[in-house]
């Protein structure tokens, strides 16, 4: 447990003394507050569900941002190697990573709170269920992209190529959807159901089913699993 933590601690200390982070939250936020303002002004104060999906693509976008340097960035600075050598093993080194960022993530969605906040002032009568499963929601699908990012970060050579790669990755898997309107009934719902929107929009609308807060776990697991596997693969190299 204390070796998880330093690795936690240390990559929280890279993310808040590096600028990127600070620009990434910067951009999030402006957008995010451009949009309630928008809402607010056109007196729909009632209306969390266009804030949350603009704010699940700009987290497609944050995401390959903030997770493209975990592992090429030590990689390229030569103290990959020395990280395998450790008694730090390949699943505390991807699960400290990706507990670094999602506490980065908490820290982000955390600061946007105060729009709902807002709005229940003006309208009590809001349903604050769906608002607060919405943002249980958006945290899984985080979590979501940010095993995907350790994952291109883990198999590419450069930041840039990292990012690039985290974010056709999400967008296919957010896109896939639209297959399944040109295949058969049963198939297309198979094709449908993989899509991370389609599991994310029942979040929006107050629906904690079981099935979709599966398919996050399930599919975070996958691609941390696999970013476990490379690093132990170049650990034996």
């Amino acid at each position: 447990m204390g070796k998880l933590k330093s690795v936690v601690l240390k990559e929280l200390e890279a993310y808040f003394f590096s600028p990127v982070a600070y620009v990434v939250f910067a951009i999030f936020l402006s957008i995010t507050g451009y949009f309630f303002y928008v809402i607010v002004s056109m007196n729909k104060f009632a209306m969390m569900l266009p804030i949350f999906d603009n704010m699940a693509a700009l987290l497609m976008f944050a995401l390959p941002l903030l997770t493209m340097k975990l592992i090429n960035e030590e990689r390229n600075n030569g103290t990959f190697e020395l990280l395998l050598t450790t008694p730090l093993s390949p699943a505390t080194i991807i699960l400290g990573k990706f507990i670094a960022c999602m506490v980065v993530v908490t820290v982000l969605l955390a600061l946007t709170l105060h729009y709902p906040c807002l709005l229940k002032t003006y309208a009590p009568e809001l349903d604050m269920g769906p608002i607060w499963s919405g943002y249980f929601g958006l945290w899984l699908l985080s979590a979501a992209f940010t095993a995907v990012g350790i994952f291109a970060s883990s198999v590419t050579g450069t930041q840039v190529t990292a990012a690039i790669l985290s974010f056709a990755i999400l967008l296919f898997f957010q896109l896939i959807s639209l297959a399944s309107h040109f295949m058969d009934t049963y198939l297309g719902e198979v094709i449908s159901s993989m899509s991370l929107l389609q599991n994310f929009f029942l979040f929006t609308r107050g629906i904690l089913a079981t099935g979709n807060i599966i398919y996050f776990v399930t599919f975070t697991f996958i691609w941390l699993f696999i970013s476990v596997r490379i690093l132990e693969s170049e650990a034996w190299r």
